[in-house]
């Protein structure tokens, strides 16, 4: 299942769309059970700024489009982040 995006998962089976924020989680966008991804995929490639799961300070990484990236992330962040139609894979 899916939230109607264009994206099919073969990491997971559920995604939501991610706006980044340099303030809030994931948890605090999509509930504590939503906390940290199995992966990331965005429709749009380019620079995405985020913060792992185990609190590792934040880092720039290069997405391509459609591909997908099995990612413990906790948190996207806006600055520094270029790539669009982001999804959180659970």
């Amino acid at each position: 299942m899916n939230n109607g995006s264009p994206v099919t998962s073969g990491i997971s089976s559920y995604n939501n769309a991610v706006t980044p924020s340099d303030t809030n989680t994931l948890a605090d966008d999509f509930g504590e059970e939503k906390k940290v991804t199995k992966g990331i995929v965005s429709t749009v490639g380019g620079a995405v700024a985020l913060h792992f799961a185990d609190d590792a300070s934040s880092i720039v990484l290069t997405l391509v489009a459609g591909t997908e990236y099995p990612y413990h992330v906790k948190q996207v962040l806006a600055t520094g982040t270029v790539a669009t139609g982001i999804y959180a894979l659970y």
